[in-house]
This record gives C-alpha cells, sequence and structure tokens, in this order.
C-alpha cells in the first residue's frame, strides 16, 4: 500500500539516494547533491512511499513563472501502478505561479517519454551528448497555464 505524495525530509535520504542510484545507474547524483535540494529556496522535493521503503520521487525548481523538473524515478518494481503520474501531478500542482514546466529526458527512454506526453510535455529542442555516455536529451515543454 503506497502512502500520498508528501514533502520529501532528511528522513527520506536514504532511501532515495538507494533509489536514484537504481534509476540512473550510468550517472546518479551524489548524496549531496540529493541532501541540497531539501532546502533549496524555490525547490520542491517529494517521495511517495510504500511498505516503509521510497517507491517514487520528484525534485523540481518552481523559479519566477518557470518550473524545471530535475528528476522522476519510480522504483521497478512499482512502475505501472500509476506514482509517476502522482509525483507529476503534485509537482506541478506545487509550482502555483509557473507557466511553463521544462525537463530534459534520455532520448532512448521510451516510457519516461510517453509518460511526458501524456501530460501534454512536448519536444522542443534537443541537447546532443547530454549525458555522460553521449546519450541526446530532449528538452520537452509544458505550458501549466496560458
Amino acid at each position: 500500500m503506497t502512502e500520498p505524495c508528501q514533502e520529501a525530509t532528511a528522513a527520506d535520504l536514504d532511501g532515495v539516494v538507494a533509489l536514484e542510484n537504481t534509476c540512473f545507474a550510468e550517472d546518479p547524483w551524489t548524496r549531496n547533491m540529493l541532501q541540497d535540494e531539501l532546502s533549496r529556496p524555490g525547490g520542491i522535493f517529494l517521495v511517495i512511499r510504500a511498505a516503509g521503503r521510497t517507491a517514487a520521487f520528484a525534485i523540481g525548481w518552481a523559479v519566477l513563472d518557470e518550473l524545471h523538473i530535475l528528476q522522476v524515478a519510480v522504483d521497478p518494481a512499482a512502475r505501472r501502478l500509476g506514482l509517476g503520474r502522482q509525483v507529476l501531478t503534485a509537482l506541478e500542482a506545487r509550482a502555483i505561479s509557473a507557466d511553463n514546466s521544462w525537463l530534459e529526458v534520455r532520448r532512448d527512454n521510451e516510457a519516461a517519454i510517453g509518460l511526458y506526453e501524456a501530460f501534454d510535455y512536448r519536444a522542443v529542442g534537443c541537447r546532443p551528448k547530454y549525458y555522460t555516455d553521449g546519450c541526446d536529451a530532449l528538452l520537452l515543454r509544458k505550458r501549466l497555464r496560458a
């Protein structure tokens, strides 16, 4: 049974680090980077817990009229259960002054691209060789408010 999406706390850090390393093994954020996001002004750091473990998390920055989504991760064992939709919905809802939302996604991450497209994100550019393994990043944007 999953808990509702909540603001992350320092107590969530171990679980977030573990999930980060599982989901982004090719280039994970460090513990210090993730810890810094817990207290960043304008930062939004959300978690979903299930059975006492971190099942999903999302990190974004709400700055002026924009939301920049930095990370969305879902435990591979909990995928296709709607957790990605839950954290993305909650992230967008907390960016109350944002007119647009932006994110980068690996060109080869079809599951994530499908999720973002279902949320009306559209490709507006490409960052060649953005990731350490040389994979391109697609730059996606969503208009949150007209």
